[in-house]
């Protein structure tokens, strides 16, 4: 297993310093994590990861604080710089909250969840493309942390750092394969902070002969975390859902995952935190007083109009 030894730039003086210092790169690749995502008007990016090879060939790992800083100047004219592509994994994520948040649109960017589909993967979450390229097991349980606390634990750090470090090997893969994962941002306009992501997997039977109806805005990964939350309210955090809808798959979150989405469904994690984001924002489901997830009345018509739908 590849290790990465991240540098953790906390200041705006220590983030000029550093990329006054960067040498000229051929290519990058950058993951942010998010903290307070299901509510768009709190939600922020807490962290920004960008990897990198040296002169030497070695990978480097920055670990940015959004906290600690005040311009953004440096890592714009780095991501904007047309001469440097930009590894990101699901990009229809991460660059669009970066231009969100920080008025940064990168450019070009590489997509390398976008190439591993083209390419006919059936599974091209990060953790499945890396479990099956490189033969490691990413620990995502730091999905579940709260990355709007500080200081950050050496766990979540570690983390942070094999997501970019791991993206920029996928990338370095797939360009000597001769894959392509072109990304463009799409026009700016008044968008919300919540769009709407794209159905990722194909629907089992059972759901693709029926008319569900969904109101625009809620995928069927978004009915699957509705569902589980239908029968265990007051249990799952926003990001411990996310974690059952997408890598738990087992009892019953697997069974209701597999019946809408299918078997072989691999949802990524920003998929899964949109969905339920959308859900938040159309009103079916909410937080209780703990922070815990519970569904409204017109969820719980959502759903049982949907389970009786597909006969489940």
């Amino acid at each position: 297993m590849t290790e990465f030894y991240p540098v953790y730039l906390q200041t705006q003086a220590e983030l000029e310093h550093h990329f006054s210092a960067l040498p000229l790169l051929s290519y990058l690749a950058l993951d942010i994590e998010t903290a307070n995502w299901w509510k768009p008007q709190e939600e922020q990016i807490a962290m920004l990861q960008l990897a990198y090879r040296d002169l030497q060939g070695n990978i480097q790992v920055l670990l940015l604080d959004a906290q600690g800083m005040q311009s953004w100047q440096p890592v714009q004219l780095l991501l904007e710089d047309a001469t440097v592509p930009i590894a990101i994994h699901n990009a229809s994520f991460d660059a669009i909250k970066l231009r969100q948040h920080f008025r940064i649109h990168a450019y070009p960017i590489h997509d390398t969840m976008r190439a591993a589909r083209r390419a006919g993967a059936r599974r091209y979450s990060l953790a499945a493309l890396v479990q099956q390229h490189f033969g490691v097991e990413l620990d995502k349980a730091e999905q579940q942390s709260d990355w709007s606390r500080r200081p950050f634990t050496a766990s979540q750090l570690r983390y942070a750092a094999k997501d970019a470090g791991y993206t920029l090997l996928l990338y370095e893969q797939q360009r000597e394969l001769g894959l392509s994962g072109s990304y463009t941002l799409p026009a700016q306009t008044e968008m919300p902070l919540l769009a709407a992501p794209p159905q990722i997997a194909e629907a089992p039977a059972a759901v693709d002969t029926v008319d569900l109806s969904l109101p625009e805005g809620i995928s069927l990964i978004g009915l699957a975390a509705l569902g589980l939350v239908a029968k265990k309210p007051h249990y799952y955090s926003p990001s411990a859902l996310v974690v059952a809808i997408g890598n738990e798959r087992s009892g019953l979150a697997g069974w209701i995952v597999r019946a809408f989405l299918g078997e072989d469904a691999d949802i990524e994690e920003a998929d899964a935190q949109l969905s339920i984001a959308n859900l938040m924002a159309q009103g079916v489901m909410t937080l209780d007083s703990f922070r815990r997830c519970e569904i409204t009345p017109a969820g719980d018509e959502l759903w049982q109009r949907c389970k009786t739908a597909a006969r489940l």
